[in-house]
C-alpha cells in the first residue's frame, strides 16, 4: 500500500500544433483564469490513468489463482488471468504498471509482469536462501524493497534484503543496522517495512531500537528510534506519512492487538490504544494506510474486522494519538463471507479507499468502496469478474 506525487507535464503535441507550449498551472491560477482556458479539468486528468491492482490467494482453496483485478478510478473492474507466472500472490508492489509480486512457494524469487499480469518472469535473487519466502515487499518512490522474515545486521548475517532502482534488471543487497536484545547470530526478525518515496522504515521486536528508518537512496544507513515507550513493539502492519508513523501491533499470542503512533518519524511509539474489537481472536484482523488526498481530512486509516458481529471497520486517525475506541470511524456488515476473519488489504488512491475482507476459510471474498475519505463504505460487487474461491490479499496503485 504506497503513495506516489503524480508530475505531469503536457508537451505542444499534447496542446495543440506550432511551437514548444507548456500548461503552467501556477500561471493560470495566479491570473485567476478558468480552468478550461487552459484546456479543461477533463482533458488533463484523462491523460492520466490511474488503477488498483486488485492480487488474489486461493491457496487455500483450489490452491491456484493465477488472476488479478484492476479497478480504475471511473469505478470499472477487469480481470487479468494467465497461465504460468505465481499460482497465488500473497504480497506486491508496483512501479511504473509494473508488478513485482511474492507467491506461497518457498523459494527467494520475485514475479514481475510488465504487460499488466499476462506475462510473467522469475526472478532468482542473488541470495543463499532458495528455500525461503521473501517477507516484505514495497514500492519506495519507485525503487523495490524486498525482505526476509529476517534480515541481516552485521557481517554474520545471511538474511539481506534488496532493492532493485531499475525494474528489476538488478538487485542491491543492504541490511539493517538493529542492535539486538540478546546476542544473535547476526540476523534478526523483521516485523514490518513501509515506505514513502523518501523514506523506509523498519520495525524489529527483537531488537533494542524497534524502529529504524533510512534513506531509500541509501539502505545501508540506518537511523535508529530515540525511544520506543510503547510496550508492544511486534509491528504486523504500518504506515507513514514520511513525518509520522502508526502501526498496529500483537502481543506475543496476538490475543489483544493495539494501535501505537509517533509524530516524529519513529522516534517514541507511545500507545494510541487496544484494537476495540480484536480481543480474543489471536490474529491481526487489519492493516494500516497513509491517504495523502485532500480529501482524506483524517489521513491515517486502520481497518479492524469484527468477528463477533461480523462487522467491517474502518478507523480514522489525524495522527494516530486518538485512542481507536474514540476516533471517527465507518462500518458496515460484512456477514457475505461467512465467518468473517480479517482485513487483509487496504489502498488510498485517488480519492477512492479499497479495503478488502475475508472469511475465516480464505475461500471467500469482498471489497469495500470509501469516496468520501473514510467517512462511509460502501460494496464492490465483484461478481462480473470473480466468482471463484480465495480472497484479496494485497491492493496496490500505479500510474
Amino acid at each position: 500500500m504506497h503513495r506516489r506525487i503524480l508530475s505531469i507535464v503536457l508537451a505542444s503535441a499534447l496542446l495543440g500544433a506550432g511551437g514548444s507550449k507548456c500548461l503552467n498551472l501556477d500561471q493560470a491560477l495566479s491570473d485567476k483564469q478558468p480552468f478550461s482556458e487552459t484546456g479543461g479539468l477533463a482533458a488533463l486528468l484523462a491523460l492520466v490513468s490511474s488503477k488498483a491492482y486488485i492480487f488474489m490467494d486461493d491457496s487455500a482453496g483450489d490452491a491456484t489463482a493465477r488472476s488479478l483485478l484492476t479497478y480504475s478510478a471511473d469505478g470499472s473492474l477487469q480481470r487479468v488471468n494467465w497461465s504460468g507466472g505465481p499460482q497465488n500472490i500473497r504480497m506486491a508492489a508496483v512501479a511504473n504498471n509494473v508488478i513485482y509480486a511474492l507467491d506461497n512457494q518457498n523459494i527467494d524469487d520475485v514475479w514481475i509482469s510488465r504487460d499488466g499480469g499476462s506475462n510473467w518472469e522469475q526472478t532468482d535473487l542473488p541470495s543463499s536462501n532458495e528455500s525461503e519466502q521473501f517477507k516484505q515487499i514495497a514500492d519506495c518512490g519507485g525503487k523495490i524493497v524486498v525482505a526476509f522474515a529476517t534480515i541481516k545486521y552485521n557481517g554474520s548475517g545471511t538474511h539481506p534484503g534488496y532493492v532493485s532502482s531499475d525494474g528489476g534488471a538488478s538487485w542491491q543487497a543492504w541490511q539493517s543496522t538493529f542492535s539486538p536484545m540478546a546476542t544473535g547470530t547476526g540476523d534478526i526478525i523483521l516485523d514490518s517495512l513501509e515506505c514513502n518515496s523518501d523514506l523506509v522504515f523498519i520495525t524489529s521486536s527483537n531488537s533494542t531500537a524497534k524502529v529504524e528508518w533510512a534513506s531509500t537512496s541509501d539502505l545501508n544507513s540506518w537511523t535508529s528510534a530515540s525511544s520506543h515507550p510503547a510496550g508492544n513493539s511486534l509491528y504486523t502492519s504500518t504506515a507513514t506519512s514520511g513525518t509520522g508513523l502508526i502501526g498496529l501491533t500483537c502481543d506475543g499470542s496476538c490475543n489483544s492487538p493495539g494501535l501505537n503512533y509517533s509524530t516524529n518519524l519513529g522516534n517514541g511509539m507511545a500507545v494510541s490504544g487496544t484494537m476495540p474489537n480484536s480481543t480474543g481472536y489471536y490474529h491481526a484482523t487489519g492493516v494500516t494506510e497513509y491517504a495523502n488526498n485532500g480529501i482524506f481530512a483524517s489521513p491515517f486509516l486502520v481497518s479492524e474486522a469484527n468477528s463477533g458481529s461480523q462487522t467491517c471497520i474502518v478507523y480514522r486517525f489525524a495522527t494516530g494519538a486518538t485512542a481507536p475506541s474514540s476516533t471517527a470511524k465507518a462500518t458496515l456488515s460484512c456477514s457475505d463471507v461467512g465467518s468473517l476473519y480479517s482485513m487483509p488489504a487496504m489502498l488510498a488512491f485517488d480519492s477512492n479507499l479499497l479495503v478488502s475482507y475475508r472469511g475465516s476459510l480464505g475461500t471467500q471474498t469482498g471489497l469495500l468502496l470509501s469516496k468520501d475519505g473514510g467517512v462511509s463504505l460502501e460494496k464492490v460487487d465483484l461478481s462480473s469478474v470473480w466468482t471463484d474461491s480465495g480472497f484479496i490479499a494485497d491492493i496496490e496503485d500505479s500510474y
